[in-house]
């Protein structure tokens, strides 16, 4: 091991980003010992989920706040003040019009941060505000990411101590690694890949990306943000750099490796944690249901955390799909044409007697069930897409059906170019855990209603009822009526003990969306959250945690340490 990775004093941080020696001289005839850190660097580029981006409203969606509220579009970190007391009180279509893609933007420049409200959080971190801003921190959601930034700036500023792994690598290097859940390509950290990763610094950063408009856009947006941290790496901090390492969560892996397949040689390597990598059926069902918000008297906060997106999108039905069918970034959540056939199913009965009737897609989830407007198993209620007002005028609907197509288009031409692509540096984790359900395939369970005239219960309904049945009511939180017409007619039954020929109107059902089916983390199902393996050099399959709470746990942010490093040994050292 050489000198050059022995610190002897741990260096901190300014608010000009440059690293400083803090210590006592030496006394008379003594040595000052100081560590000089490396002069080249892999940056670390965080990539944030789906609404973990704080936007700013840019044009008259601007009129719906009261002017106290500002410029947000989308502001979690403030949840008390603006989530509940403003957002959550916003109509559906309201929140439609504030996070209309075409009218919001990310963070642009550290003008834009809430500078009193990202202060909260680095109280005591270590790492002054003023730097944290200026490497992006404030384009993320700082109340649910900033742990994970300030855990891979400390832990990545010393690999080795005074000639020994630095103690926060330990956690990197486990006596049980079948502690961490089950893993594939775990290697023990070698000295010499310590070494190799300690000739590198790596300062973190942060990309916040408009999550309403397509991960296509974010992807160069993304390739965007990455030219301008490397200069400022080099510039501003004086360090030689060339790759970066991307480190994502949820929808955030699906923006990185579109970004990475179309630029390939600027990224060393992704880490990939809860990717939603082939859709996620609980897109779906939150559309047609709610959003659950997993309230648990046991971890209170953290299910406070979780209850930002029913917060964002909506806790019914309406107010989910009205925002959701605005811009193509959400859309792109649903499972895509990798994901599998027949992942929605109609069934008829409850538990273990429900019967399969039948089962969607065949091949394309986009034309066999995203882009259908009047069956009722559909995806969107075309009169969501309106206020009250504009529901009783066909034009104004068929205006924003037309609109929202269109962002069905941008996201199925995403999914078309994503493919099954992953970077050949691919590290990943995701959650697997029974306690952590959620919907791999969703199925519509029918309960059969009494006919009032003959008394007679609905009966299994062939394939065809199932799917053109009408639909009478939506209760907009997972639960509709719907009626088979083709069933309609004269019916012969028994009445008294005598045969009685009635008129019947057809057969009813009471149909409601199914529980969640597949372990997971809550919101991605194993099916999806397990897709990357296969193409990763090291993947991580863990219990223990809910998905927006990921980065919080101790097993992931081990995790993601290991990651790091192993990705960092195999970089090439720059001229």
């Amino acid at each position: 091991m050489s000198e050059s990775t022995r610190p002897v004093l741990e260096t901190m941080i300014d608010k000009d980003g440059r690293e400083y020696v803090c210590t006592r001289t030496a006394p008379c005839g003594g040595v000052d010992d100081a560590f000089v850190g490396h002069n080249q660097a892999i940056p670390v580029v965080f990539v944030p989920g789906i609404m973990g981006s704080p936007l700013i409203a840019t044009g008259d969606n601007r009129d719906i706040w009261p002017k106290k509220l500002g410029k947000w579009a989308w502001f979690p970190d403030d949840a008390l003040n603006w989530v509940v007391c403003g957002y959550g009180k916003l109509e559906y279509h309201q929140r439609r019009r504030l996070l209309d893609p075409a009218k919001t933007r990310t963070l642009a420049s550290p003008r834009d941060v809430d500078m009193k409200t990202f202060r909260k959080f680095f109280k005591g971190s270590g790492l002054p505000a003023e730097e944290a801003v200026r490497r992006g921190w404030g384009s993320v959601m700082i109340s649910s990411y900033g742990d994970i930034l300030l855990y891979l700036e400390n832990q990545l500023r010393f690999i080795f101590y005074r000639g020994r792994p630095y103690p926060g690598t330990y956690g990197a290097m486990p006596l049980d690694p079948g502690a961490w859940g089950e893993l594939k390509g775990y290697s023990k950290l070698s000295e010499e890949t310590l070494c190799r990763a300690a000739a590198w610094r790596f300062p973190v950063y942060a990309a916040g990306y408009n999550w309403m408009e397509s991960n296509s856009k974010a992807a160069d947006f993304l390739k965007e943000r990455i030219d301008a941290i490397r200069r400022d790496c080099r510039s501003r901090l004086g360090l030689k750099c060339d790759k970066v390492i991307l480190v994502t969560h949820s929808m955030g892996g699906l923006v990185a490796r579109l970004c990475a397949k179309r630029n390939p040689a600027d990224i060393l390597g992704i880490v990939h944690g809860v990717q939603p990598a082939t859709g996620a059926g609980t897109a779906y069902a939150r559309v047609r249901g709610g959003w659950d918000a997993n309230l648990s008297i046991l971890s209170p906060f953290a299910s406070l955390e979780s209850m930002v997106g029913a917060w964002a999108l909506g806790s019914t039905a309406w107010e989910v799909a009205s925002v959701f069918a605005g811009g193509a970034g959400p859309l792109e959540l649903l499972p895509s044409q990798l994901y599998g056939p027949g992942w929605l199913k109609v069934q008829y009965g409850h538990g273990r007697a429900a019967e399969t009737v039948v089962s969607l897609p065949e091949k394309d989830p986009y034309g066999e069930i995203y882009r259908e407007r009047d069956r009722w198993w559909r995806l969107i209620d075309p009169r969501c897409l309106v206020n009250e007002k504009d529901q009783k005028k066909p034009h104004r609907i068929k205006e924003e059906w037309s609109k929202y197509t269109g962002q069905l288009g941008y996201a199925h031409a995403f999914h078309a170019e994503l493919g099954g692509y992953y970077h050949p540096q691919t590290y990943a984790h995701c959650g697997d855990d029974a306690g952590q359900p959620a919907w791999h395939e969703v199925a519509w369970q029918l309960e059969p209603l009494v006919d009032s005239i003959t008394g007679r219960r609905a009966p299994r309904p062939s394939p065809k009822a199932a799917l053109e049945a009408t639909l009478l009511t939506d209760y907009k939180d997972g639960r509709c009526e719907i009626h088979d017409r083709s069933s309609a007619g004269d019916v012969l039954f028994s009445r008294n003990g005598a045969g009685v020929v009635a008129h019947s109107a057809g057969n009813r059902y009471r149909a409601h969306l199914g529980g969640k089916d597949d372990s997971g983390d809550a919101t991605v199902p194993a099916h999806s959250g397990l897709a990357p393996r296969d193409h990763s050099v090291f993947f991580a399959r863990i219990k223990g945690f809910e998905h927006q709470n990921s980065y919080k746990d101790e097993a992931v942010k081990a995790v993601t340490l290991y990651s790091m490093i192993s990705l960092a040994a195999t970089a090439e050292t720059l001229p």
